[in-house]
């Protein structure tokens, strides 16, 4: 949908406005990480025995996103190749740092439609549906995390954002929205088609274990890279640390209209990790390493994945 010129400038600046917010809450982790003249070295001095393994999960992790949304695609008779599947989900990652935090979905369904030819309202529910098994991921392993460590939620009195239970809506309104074009016959028929799709969705039982294993592999995979990168800064982490140190502060950069979460993810494990009584220089560094590590796994997992096929024979 095509926005009046006069309401530009003031979107502009919203977007302006977060999008610096989280660069300066990015600058007081880097501040953290830097508070010891031995953070760089540190840096430096992370064990690639953990560290390179970490990028193994940090590749596998997109590519179980990209199945769990193909799987979802063909129960609504929509078949795309896992292969285009993964191209799609890479390229709104990295988009969603250009975009405020919402928008990744919408990115997503317009490069599924314009590269790959799925029409919105095919895709507009599964992205719903993904955005609500994000979430609902991070709660579970946030909460997994608070049963380990009950007296944890009484000591930081801790409480869902506000914006949590709006986590699924948004991506599905834009869409919506970008489906009228402004013509109010052709919206009720996307309307329509929106509503067909989504009860063939949510009517496929036989779906349902493949939802539950991918977003548990992805859920895993951000798991294990993020104990791997910590462990590489000499940090071991037991299991309800990590799963806290994971979940959270992901969760928190979901809620948060800024793009990629930039700021928000970083400075919530320093604060998540200090309540654990975790020393903060290391749990900062931790947090920008594991953000790199995410973003290497981006292009690798491409890679890999072009390469793979040729090998057969």
């Amino acid at each position: 949908m095509r926005l009046p010129v006069s309401s530009r400038p003031l979107q502009a600046a919203r977007h302006a406005v977060w999008l610096v917010a989280g660069l300066g809450l990015l600058a007081l982790v880097v501040l953290w990480a830097g508070r010891s003249g031995l953070a760089l070295a540190a840096l430096q001095e992370a064990s690639p025995a953990f560290l390179l393994p970490a990028l193994l999960p940090a590749a596998a992790a997109p590519v179980a996103h990209a199945w769990r949304w193909q799987r979802m695609l063909l129960a609504l008779d929509q078949a795309l190749p896992l292969r285009a599947a993964l191209r799609a989900t890479v390229a709104a990652t990295i988009a969603n740092y250009a975009v405020p935090g919402y928008a990744w979905a919408p990115v997503k369904g317009l490069v599924a439609r314009q590269a790959y030819g799925v029409g919105l309202p095919r895709s507009a529910p599964t992205l719903a549906v993904e955005q609500a098994l994000d979430a609902g991921a991070l709660i579970l392993g946030g909460g997994l995390g608070l049963l380990l460590m009950p007296g944890l939620a009484a000591q930081a009195q801790f409480q869902p954002p506000k914006g949590m239970l709006w986590l699924g809506l948004p991506a599905g309104a834009a869409l919506i929205a970008l489906a009228a074009l402004r013509r109010s016959g052709r919206f009720v028929t996307h309307l329509a088609a929106l509503r067909s799709s989504g009860r063939q969705l949510l009517g496929s039982r036989a779906l349902y274990p493949w939802l539950a294993s991918l977003t548990l592999a992805r859920l895993v995979c951000d798991l294990v890279s993020f104990w791997l990168v910590a462990a590489a800064l000499g940090l071991r982490l037991d299991p309800a640390q990590l799963l806290l140190l994971a979940s959270l502060p992901a969760l928190a950069g979901l809620a948060v209209p800024i793009p990629g979460g930039l700021g928000v993810r970083e400075g919530g494990v320093v604060a998540v990790g200090t309540l654990l009584g975790l020393p903060a220089g290391p749990l900062a560094e931790a947090a920008l390493l594991h953000r790199a590590v995410l973003l290497a796994g981006l292009p690798l997992a491409l890679i890999t994945f072009s390469i793979a096929p040729r090998s057969r024979p």
